[in-house]
This record gives structure tokens, sequence and C-alpha cells, in this order.
């Protein structure tokens, strides 16, 4: 931060916080599933390179064949979607319905209501980082350097990261406000702003 402050436009301090403030989001929980005879969907509460997980799906301790897409179409993405070679035709009698994510095994429960067996992980919505306290403390000091230096990407773009990161639903207005600035100050990468607003 005291690099920051001293030379706004040295973008190497700007990089370094970008990379710690990545550092902070490559966790990831199961948050919502949905199996059914032919077809599974799994929403992840982060997004993810695919590559870097390991996603399967188990039936009464079997794992099953699966071919996982991400939707839509992208690089990252948190929703994963996987159509089934051959129907599970016994899945509303199966026992067990499980997904594994990382080295981690969820145990999924069979609605009637649904005719599906289901995940729902409701407190991930409200979890708190254990950094929280220091990641305001960096959004109130660039929000000033934002003010000292109107024009300043970096200033602007790291509050819009760091927004994000702490409550991405109470910033939600101001994300955009400041993605729509950093169109207007940084115009040769208004698609990558775009890109950040989708």
């Amino acid at each position: 931060m005291n690099a920051t402050f001293t030379d706004p436009n040295d973008t190497s301090a700007w990089f370094y916080q970008r990379w710690l403030l990545d550092k902070c989001m490559t966790t990831c929980r199961l948050w919502r599933a949905q199996i059914t005879k032919d077809t599974a969907i799994v929403v992840i509460d982060n997004n993810i390179l695919i590559k870097s997980i390991l996603l399967s799906l188990i039936v009464n301790g079997e794992t099953i064949d699966a071919q996982w897409q991400l939707y839509p179409d992208e690089k990252f993405a948190k929703l994963r979607i996987a159509e089934f070679t051959r129907s599970l035709e016994d899945l509303n009698s199966a026992k067990e319905v499980a997904i594994k994510l990382q080295d981690t095994i969820y145990q999924l429960l069979y609605s009637e209501l649904e005719g599906a067996w289901i995940y729902k992980d409701n407190s991930s919505l409200h979890k708190r980082n254990s950094n929280d306290k220091q990641l305001n403390k960096q959004l109130k000091s660039y929000n000033q350097l934002s003010e000292m230096e109107p024009n300043n990407k970096w200033a602007l773009l790291t509050s819009t990261l760091l927004m994000k990161k702490i409550d991405f639903n109470k910033f939600y207005n101001d994300i955009l406000n400041n993605l729509s600035a950093l169109s207007k100050i940084d115009s040769l990468r208004k698609n990558y702003y775009k890109d950040l607003r989708k």
C-alpha cells in the first residue's frame, strides 16, 4: 500500500497487490446440486478453472461416468452440467448420492417434491472472509487514493476487485459505477471492463 501511494503509476506494486488478492480466491465449495436420472447440475461458490478441479458424481459408492460441461461455455464458470452416457434409471431408489469436489464429499438428499437428489448450502451466501477487516482497510485507503487521483485506473480497479471480494451484493452498484468509469479512463481496455461487468 505504501508503494501504491508513493507512486500510483508504478504498476509493479499494483500487480503484486492483485496477485495477493487473487491468492485469497482459490478455494471452492459446493453451493447447489441437483441430480436427476439424465442430468447433473452443480453450482460452485467460486469461479474456478474447470481443469484445476476434481469433480465427480458418486451413486451407492460407485463413481458415475460423466462429462462435465461449463455453462456458459467459458474458461471460468461456477456452473457445471453433465449429461450421462446412460440414464440412471434406478437413481430414485439409490441409498446414497454424493458429489466429490476436490477432496470433499458432499452428501445429497432425495427430494420427493423435485424428484431429484439435491444439495443446498445457504451458509456460503453469508460467509465472511477471515481477512475482511484488512480488505476493508485497503478499500478505504484506495477509495481515498481514487479521490486524490481520479484518473488513476489502478486505484479504481483495485477498489472494484476489493469490493467484489468483500461483499459483491453490498457493493453491486458501486462496482458497476467503477467499471463504467474505468471504461472511460482506460478506453483501450473497455472490453475487459465490459467482460468484468458480466
